[in-house]
């Protein structure tokens, strides 16, 4: 999307899906490499003190400092920045409403 809208895109994950990192430090804004193939693709930082990293790769047009300085200056007392803490409350709302038990359904039948 960021390259179609030629805007600056930053990924950002709760868990990692590749790659391979040292232990990051306990404190807010500790981070280490994330390591695949030889190459760094990403940073393992954590947002708040003695809770559980994030996983930040750069997108489109960014680099991954700016990602990473960009993530921490989203993190408002979160573990994850407030865009996607934002989006993953949305989503949990419509998942809620779209439950057996709400009576409404996914399918346009």
């Amino acid at each position: 999307m960021g390259l179609f809208l030629n805007v600056p895109t930053i990924g950002c994950a709760k868990t990692r899906l590749i790659g391979s990192h040292d232990d990051v430090g306990e404190k807010a804004g500790s981070q280490v490499p994330l390591i695949h193939d030889n190459r760094i693709i990403g940073t393992v930082l954590r947002t708040k003190d003695r809770i559980k990293p994030v996983f930040i790769s750069p997108g489109q047009d960014i680099s991954l400092q700016k990602a990473v300085d960009v993530t921490l200056s989203c993190c408002r007392g979160y573990r994850l920045p407030e865009p996607v803490r934002r989006a993953h409350l949305a989503v949990n709302r419509f998942r809620q409403n779209q439950s057996p038990k709400s009576g409404n359904k996914l399918t346009d039948d």
